[in-house]
């Protein structure tokens, strides 16, 4: 991959506890399921995986616009998506602007 994605910290041990309200109980390694073992993993910033996706939706032709929620989405004649609504910006519920 020319450019991917931004994991550097590999998972090195898993730890599951009980939680009780005043200490915790560890469970040992062999009792743990499979499927929540991350033995393998990476840990990654979710801010720096969104800055990658960013750029490669960028290359794609997707136009990301950062801190605009979206509303609801336009679908074409075909089903494919045609557009996005975004939100009200400056408007409160009452229907008055706000600061």
């Amino acid at each position: 991959m020319e450019n991917p994605p931004p994991l550097n910290t590999k998972v090195t041990t898993d730890t599951f506890r009980i939680l009780t309200e005043k200490s915790s109980l560890s469970v040992p390694q062999f009792l743990m399921p499979k499927m929540i073992s991350n033995h393998g993993n990476y840990i990654i910033s979710l801010g720096h995986l969104c800055e990658w996706l960013q750029s490669h939706a960028e290359e794609m032709g997707v136009e990301v616009l950062p801190g605009i929620a979206g509303d609801q989405v336009l679908f074409n004649d075909d089903g494919s998506v045609g557009g996005i609504v975004t939100g009200d910006f400056g408007w409160g519920k009452d229907g008055k602007k706000k600061d």
